[in-house]
């Protein structure tokens, strides 16, 4: 490929010429070549080997979306570096690892530890369609077995959705025995996810000492911390930790309020700082994240998650952009969704959305719930008093209304995670179509 080659692309779309564009070049017809930078109206004479950015602008690695418009994050080589190895020593990859990813590409688990990682640490790593698994969750799982690999995992819903759509025959066939290290993050890691993981697939050959349940964000590249192995908060047995922070970083829970970090196991907000975080956002007006003072020392991340940092360990309790105020009280969406899940039957586990509605004089709670099946609706008012009493056991709430929904309006991420604030808005902009509510219209 010479820039004579790139005349004709250049004359279809005249644009490219004026953005200065450099082509890498590493392969020509008969073979590879020693890469080469082409740019369109010059003309280059030899081979070219190009160097890592170190601190410039690698690629640009897009937030998932779930509590905002996504954003772009200016990654550089050394971000990258610095995380591909943080990944290669806590997971223990080396080139007799095997992976099976059907995490999404354009996602920062899926790019950063499903493609880039086995390249970096030398080993084979198995895709698949993160569609293929969602019309057959258990696709994933005879993978695994099927190439023996040692290193796989997703989000926790990825687990839920494997114990519950893989069928007793399938499960006969699996083994399992292989799995070393089957990582969760993306979104809470949930105990009960776990334990039903481990009770399906135990028979399986599954260890479930290879659970390793991880916190990371794209802001970060990917891993922040991380460990193997289940422990739950000795006084929350439905936090469980999220490990140690990665090697060469360091994490402090702040209080947004005054900047300032918190006393040992108290909630505030999780800051990082260290070779993976980011230098900001594609659009400079953003990078206020990424502006965090403590001890005079600048540079740490603010993550807009809330967390507990117990002897090293860190436990997520959730986003600060997924908290609901009702009547005073602040409560994370995530526990109002998770005691729906499972307070009533027909409702679609982790397809809820927990939002308000301000009522004068006082705020009111209401829930947005997929069902099953929309052919099997369930009675309405049955769930909504199963799920009041549930809120009221647990927490202390009342739910104020019910919407039950069919199956695929709540809306979600690329990666899967739920949409909570676009949900709503669909809701009150009355663009989703309920099955029953609750109270009547």
């Amino acid at each position: 490929l010479t820039s004579v080659d790139l005349e004709p692309l250049a004359a279809s779309a005249p644009e490219l010429r004026d953005l200065g564009l450099s082509w890498l070049c590493v392969t020509r017809p008969g073979g590879p070549v020693s890469p080469r930078v082409d740019t369109l109206g010059a003309t280059t004479t030899g081979p070219f080997a190009p160097r890592p950015g170190g601190d410039g602008v690698a690629i640009l690695q897009f937030t998932s979306g779930s509590t905002a418009h996504p954003r772009g994050v200016r990654l550089s080589d050394d971000n990258l570096l610095a995380n591909l190895e943080v990944i290669r020593r806590r997971f223990g990859h080396d080139r007799d690892s095997v992976g099976v990813i059907w995490l999404p590409p354009y996602h920062d688990m899926g790019l950063v530890g499903g493609l880039l990682e086995p390249l970096y640490a030398g080993f084979p790593v198995y895709l698949m369609s993160p569609l293929e698994f969602l019309r057959r969750p258990s696709r994933w799982l005879e993978a695994v077995s099927r190439y023996r690999a040692t290193t796989s995992g997703g989000p926790d819903f990825a687990y839920a959705l494997a114990v519950r759509r893989t069928p007793p025959e399938v499960r006969e066939r699996l083994d399992l025995s292989s799995w070393r290290v089957a990582f969760s993050g993306a979104e809470r890691v949930r105990a009960s996810t776990l334990a039903a993981f481990t009770a399906a697939f135990a028979p399986t050959g599954f260890d479930p000492a290879a659970f390793h349940p991880c916190y990371g964000l794209a802001e970060a590249t990917l891993y922040c911390t991380g460990s193997q192995g289940v422990t739950v908060h000795p006084d929350d047995p439905t936090l469980v930790s999220c490990g140690t922070v990665a090697d060469d970083h360091e994490l402090q829970i702040v209080d947004p309020a005054d900047d300032r970090p918190v006393a040992p196991d108290a909630v505030g907000e999780i800051w990082l700082r260290g070779p993976s975080v980011a230098a900001g956002y594609h659009d400079p007006a953003l990078d206020e994240r990424f502006s965090g003072v403590l001890g005079g020392a600048a540079g740490w991340l603010r993550t807009a998650d809330f967390g507990r940092l117990r002897d090293g360990h860190l436990y997520v309790v959730g986003r600060m952009a997924a908290r609901v105020v009702v009547r005073g009280r602040t409560f994370q969406a995530e526990d109002i969704e998770d005691l729906a899940a499972g307070a009533a039957p027909g409702l679609r586990p982790g397809r809820a959305v927990a939002t308000t509605v301000e009522d004068d004089p006082e705020t009111r709670l209401v829930l947005l719930q997929e069902v099953r099946d929309p052919a099997d609706v369930p009675d309405a008012e049955r769930v909504a008093e199963a799920l009041d009493e549930a809120l009221g056991r647990v927490l202390g709430l009342t739910l104020d209304g019910l919407v039950l929904l069919p199956p695929g309006a709540v809306l979600l991420t690329s990666s899967g995670k739920v949409r909570r604030d676009a949900t709503a808005a669909a809701w009150r902009a009355g663009e989703l179509a309920p099955l029953a509510t609750w109270p009547a219209p």
